[in-house]
Protein backbone atom coordinates (compact mmCIF):
# COMPACT_ATOMS: atom_id res chain seq x y z
CA UNK A 1 0.00 0.00 0.00
CA UNK A 2 3.23 2.52 0.49
CA UNK A 3 3.20 3.81 -3.33
CA UNK A 4 -0.73 3.66 -3.45
CA UNK A 5 -1.08 5.62 0.26
CA UNK A 6 1.82 8.21 -0.79
CA UNK A 7 0.10 8.84 -4.56
CA UNK A 8 -3.68 9.23 -2.44
CA UNK A 9 -1.89 11.57 -0.12
CA UNK A 10 -0.22 13.75 -2.84
CA UNK A 11 -3.33 13.83 -4.92
CA UNK A 12 -5.38 15.18 -1.86
CA UNK A 13 -2.64 17.81 -0.96
CA UNK A 14 -2.37 19.05 -4.77
CA UNK A 15 -5.73 19.71 -5.22
CA UNK A 16 -5.80 21.71 -2.19
CA UNK A 17 -2.38 23.55 -3.44
CA UNK A 18 -3.72 24.04 -6.89
CA UNK A 19 -7.45 25.09 -6.10
CA UNK A 20 -9.07 22.27 -8.09
CA UNK A 21 -12.35 21.92 -5.19
CA UNK A 22 -14.13 19.64 -7.27
CA UNK A 23 -11.42 16.59 -8.52
CA UNK A 24 -10.22 17.62 -12.09
CA UNK A 25 -14.08 17.73 -12.96
CA UNK A 26 -14.48 20.51 -15.32
CA UNK A 27 -17.86 22.61 -16.81
CA UNK A 28 -18.70 20.11 -19.13
CA UNK A 29 -19.28 17.74 -16.02
CA UNK A 30 -22.02 19.85 -14.82
CA UNK A 31 -25.24 20.89 -16.10
CA UNK A 32 -24.63 24.76 -15.92
CA UNK A 33 -21.30 27.09 -15.33
CA UNK A 34 -23.05 28.08 -12.14
CA UNK A 35 -23.14 24.69 -10.64
CA UNK A 36 -19.16 24.17 -11.41
CA UNK A 37 -18.81 27.76 -9.89
CA UNK A 38 -20.83 26.56 -6.92
CA UNK A 39 -18.75 23.38 -6.71
CA UNK A 40 -15.11 24.72 -7.59
CA UNK A 41 -15.21 26.09 -4.03
CA UNK A 42 -13.61 25.33 -0.67
CA UNK A 43 -16.57 25.41 1.00
CA UNK A 44 -18.40 23.13 -1.44
CA UNK A 45 -15.09 20.76 -1.01
CA UNK A 46 -15.71 20.66 2.86
CA UNK A 47 -19.23 19.51 2.64
CA UNK A 48 -17.97 16.07 1.77
CA UNK A 49 -14.91 16.37 4.82
CA UNK A 50 -15.88 13.26 7.22
CA UNK A 51 -15.17 14.95 10.18
CA UNK A 52 -13.54 18.14 12.02
CA UNK A 53 -11.74 18.88 14.77
CA UNK A 54 -11.16 22.12 15.43
CA UNK A 55 -7.65 23.50 16.68
CA UNK A 56 -7.97 26.43 19.24
CA UNK A 57 -6.16 28.40 21.49
CA UNK A 58 -6.23 28.05 25.22
CA UNK A 59 -9.13 30.50 25.33
CA UNK A 60 -11.55 28.39 23.28
CA UNK A 61 -12.06 31.05 20.91
CA UNK A 62 -9.30 31.69 18.75
CA UNK A 63 -9.24 29.61 15.32
CA UNK A 64 -5.77 28.06 14.77
CA UNK A 65 -7.00 25.72 12.00
CA UNK A 66 -8.40 22.24 11.61
CA UNK A 67 -7.81 18.78 10.86
CA UNK A 68 -10.35 17.17 8.56
CA UNK A 69 -10.67 13.95 8.27
CA UNK A 70 -11.03 12.98 3.82
CA UNK A 71 -10.61 9.38 4.33
CA UNK A 72 -11.16 6.01 6.68
CA UNK A 73 -11.47 2.96 7.26
CA UNK A 74 -8.31 2.09 4.43
CA UNK A 75 -6.32 4.00 4.56
CA UNK A 76 -6.81 6.89 7.22
CA UNK A 77 -6.22 10.49 5.54
CA UNK A 78 -5.95 13.75 7.37
CA UNK A 79 -5.97 17.15 6.19
CA UNK A 80 -4.57 19.78 9.29
CA UNK A 81 -4.34 23.64 8.08
CA UNK A 82 -2.65 24.41 10.98
CA UNK A 83 0.20 22.15 10.12
CA UNK A 84 -0.43 22.14 6.48
CA UNK A 85 -0.24 18.77 5.81
CA UNK A 86 -1.70 15.92 4.63
CA UNK A 87 -1.05 12.79 6.58
CA UNK A 88 -2.21 9.31 5.84
CA UNK A 89 -1.84 5.73 7.41
CA UNK A 90 -2.46 2.53 6.71
CA UNK A 91 -1.88 -0.62 7.90
CA UNK A 92 1.53 0.99 10.33
CA UNK A 93 2.52 2.58 7.08
CA UNK A 94 2.62 6.64 7.07
CA UNK A 95 2.78 9.04 4.31
CA UNK A 96 2.62 13.02 4.38
CA UNK A 97 2.39 16.35 1.72
CA UNK A 98 3.00 19.33 2.19
CA UNK A 99 0.57 22.20 1.73
CA UNK A 100 1.77 25.10 0.32
CA UNK A 101 -1.38 27.55 -0.52
CA UNK A 102 -4.15 26.13 1.54
CA UNK A 103 -4.94 29.85 2.25
CA UNK A 104 -8.45 29.45 0.72
CA UNK A 105 -9.35 25.95 2.83
CA UNK A 106 -7.60 27.91 5.91
CA UNK A 107 -9.94 30.62 5.57
CA UNK A 108 -13.34 28.87 4.78
CA UNK A 109 -12.56 26.80 7.61
CA UNK A 110 -12.33 30.19 10.09
CA UNK A 111 -15.32 30.75 8.73
CA UNK A 112 -17.25 28.02 9.50
CA UNK A 113 -15.79 27.37 12.68
CA UNK A 114 -17.09 31.15 13.34
CA UNK A 115 -20.86 30.14 12.37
Amino acid sequence: MGNALQNQVDHIANLINTGDWTNGMTTEDFDSEEEFEEANTPWAWLSGVLDIEWIVSSDRKTFLGASLLVSFGGPNIWVNTRSGRVDGSWWGESASALLVNDNELQQACEELFGC
